[in-house]
């Protein structure tokens, strides 16, 4: 067992927590990616087997139909389960788990289950089976085995931790029937249409993945966490996310948290009581109940203060909250969708962000790639912008196509922001109908070193060491983080704040194969 983290045994605080937080990146990324719940399920099993040892287990579902629990996905049973006297057993745990929305855990499954015969032919053998919650109700449950034979520590964290998995494997589930209700004449995949989500513009494959992530998650509950730079659109995430769901009926409310003092936020967010401080003259519903029925988006969630990650943790959970000043609990239908520019896990290992809060709010992770990272898309980008604001400002413009390369070769540290902000200027400075890459000014401490090269007009310095290019430079980067991180492609897509898929495409596009790579 020394090749992976036991989930129950009593190991180093920090290597645990980074193999579990790995673990749960990869199933987000498979659930965001897509709706085969049978496919997820599976992965998920060989995960947890690959990083945890366990032996196998099963995840079961009330029928929505008739009542009844079924056993949806099983892992380390014969070839035909259901005729495993231990399989029999596994689902009447599951069964009592779903009922009483409660997790059990079993000492000695051999003990337990006897003549039936436990998945491992050791002794102590261990179980834990944890209810799957989908928006505060128990739609499932989830159960493993693992053997052990040194000391046992604490099954609490283990507990929540698969409590994650669960929701996760729920959220999977309830995808799969809604994507099997949907109709067969219904598109489903963003990438035969990468432009037809209203907003989005851009066909490289980075924005592909988000948008087929937006169509694939956006029918369901699920919680979101929108990871990306200022300025890449984490707002129009938000709302295309809203747009494509059931609520779209519904109201889309933003709180931008960073904006509200922290005095101000939680009341602002949950509302508060008659008298609960000086001025609270009235009852004052918040942010939470003004979204009943829609989608509450929470900007800029890095920088919610502790007492509020409190509150908002437990909304995520029990799907309640009292008012500011009462003590009546209070039950709304909303679904909350987080953004953050923010390295979460950074804030996680330094206190300031609760881990148990990340891990509710990431049920399915979508990451906005920083302009620089699809040029390819700048393009389309500036032709949208001219003919937006050409009509905004009355008048018609029109770029040279020397103009808009120059605009391609520009980094844009500022991402899609700065660009139609730029764009903009143009059009209401300009002199001229025609914008050409004389008119065009990038700032020079920002321009990149084929441009800067191009433009200078001092003598080149002999001896002078060539400027690394921009895409030197990331493929550098990337080469460090898969360096730092043994190899593991999850862990190094996590330092360099994108998902496995971006990590993927970079490696190809830079020719970087993990038989070059000195691991550390």
């Amino acid at each position: 067992m020394n090749h992976y983290t036991s989930l129950y045994m009593e190991t180093p605080g920090v290597h645990r927590q980074a193999e579990r937080l790995a673990a749960l990146s990869e199933i987000s990324k498979l659930i965001s990616a897509t709706t085969d719940a049978d496919r997820v399920s599976l992965e998920i099993f060989n995960t947890l087997r690959e990083r945890f040892g366990i032996l196998g287990g099963v995840f079961g579902v009330r029928n929505q139909q008739s009542g009844k629990i079924e056993i949806v996905a099983a892992s380390g049973f014969p070839a035909k389960p259901k005729r495993d006297p231990h399989y029999r057993w596994s689902g009447e745990v599951v069964e009592n788990v779903i009922r009483t929305g409660y997790p059990q855990v079993v000492s000695d499954v051999r003990e337990e289950s006897s003549e039936k015969t436990s998945l491992s032919a050791q002794d102590n053998t261990w179980a834990i089976c944890v209810p799957a919650k989908v928006r505060g109700r128990t739609t499932g449950a989830f159960m493993v085995e693992q053997s052990y034979r040194d000391k046992v520590g604490a099954f609490e964290d283990a507990i929540n931790f698969l409590r994650i998995v669960a929701a996760l494997m729920g959220q999977a589930h309830e995808l799969q029937v809604r994507f099997n209700q949907s109709s067969p004449s219904t598109p489903t995949n963003a990438t035969d249409d990468p432009q037809r989500i209203a907003g989005f513009i851009g066909s490289s494959p980075v924005m592909r993945e988000v948008m087929q992530t937006i169509e694939q998650a956006g029918p369901g509950g699920a919680t979101v966490l929108i990871r990306g730079e200022s300025g890449t659109g984490k707002g129009m995430v938000a709302r295309a996310l809203h747009e494509v769901s059931p609520r779209r009926e519904g109201p889309f409310v933003t709180v931008v948290c960073a904006a509200l003092p922290e005095t101000l936020l939680e009341t602002a967010l949950f509302g508060h009581e008659k008298g609960a401080f000086t001025g609270a003259v009235e009852r004052k519903h918040g942010y939470l109940e003004e979204a009943t029925g829609g989608t509450l988006f929470l900007d800029e969630i890095g920088d919610i203060p502790h007492s509020t990650q409190v509150k908002l943790l437990r909304f995520l959970q029990e799907r309640t909250f009292e008012r500011v000043g009462g003590t009546r609990s209070t039950s709304v239908d909303v679904r909350i969708i987080a953004a953050t520019n923010r390295n979460l896990e950074a804030a996680v290992a330094a206190g300031r962000f609760r881990e148990d809060l990340y891990y509710r709010l990431n049920v399915v992770p979508i990451v906005m790639p920083a302009l620089r990272e699809r040029l390819e898309d700048v393009a389309s980008l500036v032709m949208h912008f001219v003919k937006k604001l050409s009509q905004e400002y009355g008048r018609e413009v029109v770029f040279s196509g020397d103009a808009i390369h120059k605009l391609t070769s520009y980094p844009w540290p500022g991402n899609v922001r700065e660009l139609e902000n730029f764009i903009e200027r143009l059009i209401v400075l300009a002199p001229d109908r025609l914008i050409a890459a004389k008119d065009i000014s990038l700032p020079r401490t920002r321009v990149t070193a084929s441009e800067e090269a191009i433009e200078t007009t001092e003598p080149t310095i002999a001896h002078q060491p060539a400027r690394p290019t921009l895409q030197e430079l990331e493929r550098e980067e990337v080469v460090r983080a898969l360096e730092s991180s043994g190899g593991v492609q999850t862990l190094a897509a996590q330092s360099l704040g994108i998902s496995p898929r971006q990590l993927a495409y970079r490696m190809k596009k830079y020719g970087i194969a993990k038989t070059s790579v000195t691991f550390k």
